[in-house]
């Protein structure tokens, strides 16, 4: 019949593969369960109602440790243990609609249940794809909203390059000060990774930078899982030399909150047209959250755009200090462009 040249099960199955199984590193790399730079906080996760999602955090307390004046009888003024709202946005998402002519399945070499698993493996890459975008919009909002961009290391320049390189990557570090080492993992552009790479490379093995690279191209990360991603998130045009931004995480520096797994909805049959055709479509949603600020929804609005993710203004600091965003941004150039 038909209706079975889409079956939703294969659909959804095959798409549940490619979505584990993408080609995207960050998807790979960093995201995971506690610890990781972005944590799967259900997966998935069904009946999240609103358009917003939200939990309660401890902010941390201002001057808890003070000098005691003892010479003074004076009554001293107690501290509050307060909580934010960490709120985060949901993002409503679609695949399709796809059509398909009967009589293209019929001369072709294919069967229905080839054309179901090929639709199921691209809406997984698709969807894989687009939360990865995302999630880098949302990092890049949340570490650009940082008070003083006190988390933001540019470098970057119009007319001279400088290029990322293990000491840029250090100096990145050094901005969390003595929590320099909370970092676990990077996500960089590919050609800001070749830059990394051929920096490794030139170094001796025998000189204190060749044993600090430990012999390995991606030991220029100085111990950070490296994620390489040619996402349009990671690179600005900009006049003279386009600009190239390097995120360095820590564990929990996002949560991704699948609000509503792939639905595959029962295709609808087209008879009026000459050749029978097939309509095909799916859905689904999910949210991004960061324990260190909130989603301003009067300004950001519900199901917002990626553009809308990656604005500062959006996301409202409810850390009490810069040292608690697990987040970096070095900005800088590549040699390529």
């Amino acid at each position: 019949n038909a209706t079975d040249v889409f079956i939703p099960q294969i659909v959804s199955e095959h798409a549940r593969q490619a979505f584990v199984s993408t080609s995207s590193q960050l998807m790979q790399k960093l995201v995971g369960g506690p610890g990781y730079p972005i944590v799967i906080k259900n997966d998935p996760m069904f009946n999240v109602a609103g358009q917003y999602v939200s939990n309660p955090t401890f902010k941390q307390i201002s001057s808890l440790d003070s000098r005691i004046d003892t010479t003074s009888n004076s009554d001293v003024t107690p501290k509050k243990l307060e909580m934010a709202d960490a709120k985060g946005v949901k993002i409503h998402r679609k695949i399709g609609p796809v059509d398909l002519a009967v009589d293209a399945i019929d001369v072709s070499s294919g069967d229905y249940e080839m054309m179901s698993a090929e639709l199921g493996r691209q809406a997984g890459e698709n969807m894989a794809v687009t939360v990865q975008n995302h999630i880098l919009a949302s990092l890049r909002g949340c570490v650009a909203g940082v008070s003083g961009t006190a988390n933001t290391l540019t470098v970057w320049n119009a007319s001279s390059r400088t290029n990322l390189d293990s000491t840029l990557i250090q100096r990145g570090k050094e901005l969390l000060g003595d929590r320099a080492n909370i970092f676990n993992g990077a996500v960089m552009h590919g050609y800001a990774h070749t830059d990394l790479v051929k920096y490794s490379l030139g170094q001796g093995y025998d000189a204190v930078g060749g044993r600090a690279h430990m012999g390995s191209q991606d030991a220029g990360g100085l111990g950070l899982v490296l994620a390489v991603c040619d996402d349009a998130q990671l690179t600005t045009a900009d006049a003279g030399f386009d600009k190239y931004h390097t995120l360095l995480l820590g564990p929990n520096a996002l949560t991704l909150q699948f609000t509503k797994p792939m639905v595959v909805y029962p295709e609808f049959v087209d008879l009026l047209t000459d050749q029978v055709t097939i309509r095909w479509r799916a859905d689904y949603g999910f949210a991004v959250q960061c324990p260190y600020a909130e989603w301003d929804s009067t300004n950001g609005g519900a199901n917002p755009t990626t553009t809308a993710l990656a604005t500062s203004t959006n996301w409202d600091t409810i850390a009490s200090s810069t040292k608690e965003y697990p987040i970096v941004e070095i900005v800088h150039n590549s040699s390529v462009n």
